[in-house]
């Protein structure tokens, strides 16, 4: 006899999966999840409770993949806090998942219940960064000086308003990026300098800096421009380069009103470069000519390449500070 848990009206009885079941899952989920039995409306599903809020709605997908590759049944996550963002993430993969008291979407069995009374979206609901909240996130990584700084000196060194700071802040404290204190009458922020960890739970908002991508053979206007895209992660990582260099430039830079631009057609012959336009300076945090580590996932987590994804994922595992 399982035990049965009224969910928004939908009746889950929940049964204990055997050792013996659990032991054909890899280490890796096991850990990730707390795995069980549940039936709904007369048909079993494995129901996987996410202990690590952090994972990434891709990441889920490949998990549903690999549990019904095992089983032959579908899963239903349940998650028990969600944003905005991840939530559209999870219905455009077509994953089951359940939002306690919040939320319950089966797609298989053409169900979608939400609480009217108690909705779930929080004050600070984030989908992608703002630029001026990334830039923040960047300084949060690599500058010392904001390791605990109120929201007024952040915007004075960062030339954004007091009010744009406040609530990048209060965007950063939602997602568990900084924590704040009184001091006076003064609200201050820090955080804990594990950057990989903020990196991982930053990873699903970061913003793509790049607005536009042009070809040019003009190698003035590329003299100090850092190396960016593939190009970059080839050069910290062992994937291949591209057959073209890539350089990125903020999208205002007074270099570009006199650069040569050439038809994109070109940009695989000698010669000739892709250049990147960004939202924000790409040489803030560069190192030895290459755009930072932060900006540079960000730039490529859309990729649709395993080999990339790997690469992306062993960058935020040895992610630190500089």
């Amino acid at each position: 006899m399982g035990n049965s848990i009224d969910i928004l009206g939908l009746d889950f009885v929940f049964h204990i999966m055997k050792t013996e079941d659990k032991d054909k899952l890899p280490i890796y989920l096991r850990e990730l999840y707390d795995i069980c039995w549940v039936e709904i409306l007369g048909r079993n599903y494995i129901y996987a409770r996410l202990l690590e809020p952090g994972t990434k709605a891709d990441a889920m997908k490949k998990h549903r993949n690999a549990m019904f590759k095992i089983f032959s049944v579908e899963c239903i996550f349940e998650i028990p806090k969600i944003t905005v963002y991840k939530r559209k993430k999870l219905i455009e993969s077509k994953l089951a998942f359940v939002v306690p008291d919040k939320q319950v979407f089966l797609a298989y069995l053409g169900i979608n219940l939400t609480d009217k009374v108690n909705k779930e979206i929080e004050k600070y609901d984030i989908e992608i960064f703002s630029t001026s909240s990334q830039i923040l996130f960047l300084n949060l990584i690599y500058n010392e000086t904001f390791q605990e700084i109120n929201p007024t000196d952040a915007g004075k060194i960062l030339g954004f308003t007091r009010m744009t700071m406040t609530r990048a802040f209060n965007e950063m404290e939602s997602l568990g990026l900084v924590s704040s204190k009184k001091i006076g009458n003064k609200k201050i922020y820090y955080h804990s300098s594990n950057y990989s960890q903020m990196i991982k739970k930053a990873f699903e908002h970061l913003k793509n800096p790049v607005s536009e991508r042009l070809c040019t053979d003009d190698l003035e206007i590329l003299k100090n421009a850092p190396i960016s895209g593939l190009q970059a992660l080839s050069e910290i990582s062992m994937i291949n380069p591209p057959s073209y260099e890539i350089r990125a430039l903020k999208k205002d830079d007074n270099r570009l009103k006199a650069v040569n631009l050439c038809d994109k057609e070109h940009i695989s012959e000698p010669g000739f470069y892709e250049l990147e336009l960004w939202d924000y300076d790409p040489s803030l945090f560069k190192k030895d000519g290459v755009i930072d580590i932060v900006s540079l996932i960000a730039c490529m987590k859309e990729i649709n390449d395993d080999r990339i994804q790997i690469e992306i994922e062993k960058l935020i595992g040895g992610a630190h500070n500089g």
